[in-house]
This record gives C-alpha cells, structure tokens and sequence, in this order.
C-alpha cells in the first residue's frame, strides 16, 4: 500500500464544509474542493485502495489532517491488535492535544499583533493629522502615504501581499530614537538580523548607511507587519486542520470493526472490515457476494465498535493469509485462511478490547488443519509414505498380527470387524498379504523357456507327462497370453513346478 500521506479525506462543498469520502458520491460529480489550494476533487471509491479524493488537475501538498486516522502506514505489526489499540489511542490523544496547544499558540501570537498592529493604526494617525489650518507638511504627508499603506497591507489576506510598509519613512518630533535595521554576515557565512541606535540628530548622517531606520518605539510592530500575513494563514490552516480532525475523529468512530467466519464447500475462510451501517445489513451484501461460492454459513466471531482503524493493520499483519476469491463483479478481498490457533489468537484480543468473554469452539477439522500444518513447519511428511511398505514389515504391526492370528483361528472377515472395531479394508489387506502369491502363466511360461524354440519346449513337456499334450502352436497361444486346455494347464503346472491355484486368470 502506498504511504499514508497521498489519501486526501476531506473535501469542502459550496458552504465550505469539510465533507468526508463516506459521505461523498464517487466520480467527478462530486462536487467538492480541496481544502488548500481549491482545487476541483474527484471521488476514488472502489473495491481495492482506501477510498481518497484526487485532484483533477495538479495536486497541491499533502493534505490535511496529517493524522492518520486510518492506521494505513503502521509497520510494527508484531503487536497484538488489542496492543496496537492501545498505541494508536495514545497516539490520537497526543495528536489532539498538541493540535489544540498549537492552534492555542497561534490564537494568541495572532492577538498579540493585532493588538500591536491597532496601536500603529493610533499611532500613525496621531503623527499624519494635517494642521488647524487643514495643511500637511511634507513629513505629516509621508506619514499619512505611510498610514494608507499599512491599511491596504493588512486588508490583504494573500500569500503574495509584496514588502512590509516602508516605516523607515516615519518622522516626527515625538520619536526620541531610531532603530537601524541591516543584516550582517557572520564569520560562517551566514547572515544575521541587527539593529544599531540612532537618534535624531544623527538621522541624517546615519542614512548616508543604512536605508532602514525606523522609529525605536516603532520595532515590535515593524515586527508583526513582517509576520502578519504569515501567522494569519497559519492560523487559518491550523483552524481547519483541527476542524479537519474533528471531523475524521466523530466519522472514524462511526465505524465498527468485524470479524467473522464463513463456512464455503471448498473449505473454512476468515473475513475482515468495517461498517457503519447495521452488521446485518454488511453480511446480507457478504452473503450475496459469496452465494455462487457454496456459501454455507456466515458466523460473526467479534465486533468492535469506533475501530475503523483495526482494518489496514488486520490486513497488514495477516498478509501472507490473505485468500483472494472471485466473485460474480470480480476479485472479492479481504479474505483469510487463518490457522484455528491464529483465529483464537485474533477473537482473544478483540474480545479484550470490547470486555467480552471470547470462547472459540474448534471443530475436529480445524484441530487436525492445525496439527498438518504444524507438522509442515517443522518439515515433517504428510500422508502416505513415499517409499511402498515392505508385507514383512506391515504383517510386523501389532494391529496387523492380531488380524492374522483371527484369520488363521478362521475367523471370518465381518466378525473380526465386529469384536475388533478395525476398519473392514485393514482386514481385507492382511486377508490378502497372508495368501501365497500368484503369477501370470505367460510370464512364467517366458521365463523358463528363454531362448529355446516352441518345438523343444513342447518335447520337453510331453516326456513329463508321458503324453502327447503340448504342440508349438498351442505354446504359442499361452506365450500370447490365452489360458490353455485343462490337460495342458495340469502339463504346464508340472513343468513350471507350481500349482494352479498360485495362477493368476488370463485376460484371454
């Protein structure tokens, strides 16, 4: 997932009020600002990122709250979920706190200069009143161009608001000292902000140096012109960044935090999110969703209420269970095949949270998932051996012995099932692996000939039995694989040293 900082919230509509993505409609009717630089917004509401507004044009700086309400950019996911509830509730009262210290801050610095800023407004109007006679002199006239000039400069609210007025224009008898403004470089390199004194009788000698000399009485409200504009959009944007917080923190506690189990025909899956609306309202869309899946059942496991952000660290933490499944409108996300100890595990500190009790009955299936996978881990085999069981080795087997014993007593196959209680197929296999074993005439038959014709074997096997049985042709069908004339079968049995009945049928 991409870093926190590029979701964008909030929106502002005609009436400048900050509207959450929830409450938006989604596309570019939307209708909503952005609200730093203005910007039209354009609604991201689908099914896989984090829903966020977007500019439709250039996007300005990242914006406001800078709180990440959403939990998108922890990266500790070694805490339990209860144990990140913890922290990120200490978070939130930390962020709240220090905005309401910072925007206190700002409220009063901005105070402070207009209070500063009021009484240059006096005072500039004490020392540009014309004469009785309705006359200026030259100096009073500076003073009042001067006067005009702050008045336009504070009226202006824009970051591009040009200099601070020109105070160093400022003259009049009741002034007693000046103030030389200059920057001095340092032996760094650097620069540095200086003032040297002057008074009166030196204004003429000292201009000669510095351009900015302003009255001495005058240089805390030279002060907060030079910041005026500054502190004044600070505060505008701290004022809408904790209004901004208000507002993500009364819609984040809206939202209620679900995990639930769904019981599909392929098997057992783990479900995560969050809602505002009622939980059975969110499972009736989960049910339709998963309806062309061979839903079975939807069982609601914990449900923790003003938890919004438990989702993207859920899914952060339980990423490699993640389960993608695909519905009838495409991929459906959100879905875990969570081992039963890591859903016990889940449920418990949920439970925590809420102050519920968290019992989590486990099935026999979930009891031997648990135990496979557990053997997985530790690199043991699963199943059947790889390598077939030797019959000396399977007859050794206590279970396997005490069937053989049964049989040769005579016992039949169902009863020892029923004084046994052993599986039916066990006890056909020891049936089976007791027998003598038995062997295809044909491969017999090839065996011992080797690479002697039909008619020598056909001699061979008529002076063993003392008659007139074999001829090649005949031979050559049980070569083929047919089954023979009984007379032959008994001559061939005899020359094979075998009995019929370790035979196997022919095919043919």
């Amino acid at each position: 997932m991409d870093k926190p900082d590029v979701w964008l919230q909030v929106g502002l509509n005609r009436r400048d009020q900050l509207i959450h993505i929830s409450e938006s409609p989604r596309g570019d009717d939307c209708g909503l600002r952005c609200p730093h630089c203005y910007g039209e917004l354009t609604a991201k509401k689908g099914r896989i990122k984090v829903h966020h507004f977007a500019h439709l044009t250039n996007s300005c700086r990242p914006l406001m709250p800078r709180f990440d309400f959403w939990a998108t950019g922890e990266t500790d996911i070694t805490l339990s979920l209860d144990e990140f509830a913890k922290q990120y509730q200490q978070q939130l009262l930390h962020e709240q706190v220090g905005l309401k210290q910072e925007l206190d801050q700002l409220t009063q610095d901005w105070e402070a200069i207009k209070g500063l800023i009021g009484e240059l407004l006096l005072t500039l109007e004490r020392i540009s009143r014309p004469h009785s006679n309705g006359a200026r002199p030259a100096n009073r006239q500076t003073n009042h161009e001067v006067l005009l000039e702050v008045q336009e400069f504070i009226e202006s609210i824009t970051a591009d608001r040009g200099p601070v007025p020109a105070l160093y224009k400022l003259r009049h008898s009741g002034f007693k000292q000046y103030k030389a403004l200059f920057l001095k470089k340092d032996r760094w390199g650097g620069r540095e902000y200086m003032t040297d004194t002057v008074y009166p009788g030196q204004l003429w000698e000292k201009a000669m140096h510095y351009r900015y000399i302003i009255p001495a009485s005058l240089e805390p409200h030279y002060n907060a012109l030079a910041t005026y504009h500054q502190t004044y959009n600070e505060r505008a944007d701290m004022s809408k960044e904790v209004e901004a917080f208000e507002r993500m923190y009364e819609r984040s506690g809206l939202f209620s935090f679900y995990f639930l189990r769904i019981n599909l025909g392929m098997g057992v899956l783990y479900k995560s999110g969050i809602t505002s609306r009622p939980l059975g309202e969110r499972l009736a869309e989960i049910e339709r969703d998963l309806r062309p899946l061979q839903l079975e059942s939807i069982v609601p496991l914990a449900v923790v209420p003003k938890a919004a952000y438990l989702e993207a660290f859920f899914k952060r933490k339980y990423a490699p269970f993640s389960h993608l499944l695909t519905g009838s409108d495409g991929p459906l996300t959100e879905y875990f095949d969570l081992l039963p100890d890591t859903v016990e595990e889940i449920t418990a500190a949920l439970h925590r949270l809420t102050g519920t009790p968290y019992p989590v009955p486990l099935t026999r299936s979930d009891k031997i998932r648990t135990g496979m996978r557990r053997r997985q881990q530790a690199g043991i085999h699963i199943g059947r051996p790889k390598v077939a069981e030797q019959q000396t080795q399977f007859l050794q087997k206590p279970k396997s012995a005490h069937i053989a014993t049964l049989l040769q007593a005579g016992h039949s196959l169902r009863e020892i099932e029923r004084q046994t209680g052993y599986s039916i197929n066990t006890i056909r296999k020891v049936n089976e692996t007791l027998k003598p074993p038995t062997y295809h005439l044909a491969n017999l038959f090839l065996a011992k000939r080797a690479d002697r014709g039909f008619r020598a074997v056909a001699d061979e096997i008529n002076a063993l039995a003392n008659k007139t049985v074999a001829s090649p042709s005949a031979l050559l069908r049980v070569h083929n694989g047919y089954t023979p004339t009984p007379d032959l079968l008994r001559a061939l049995c005899q020359w094979l040293g075998i009995v019929p009945s370790q035979l196997k049928a022919s095919k043919k």
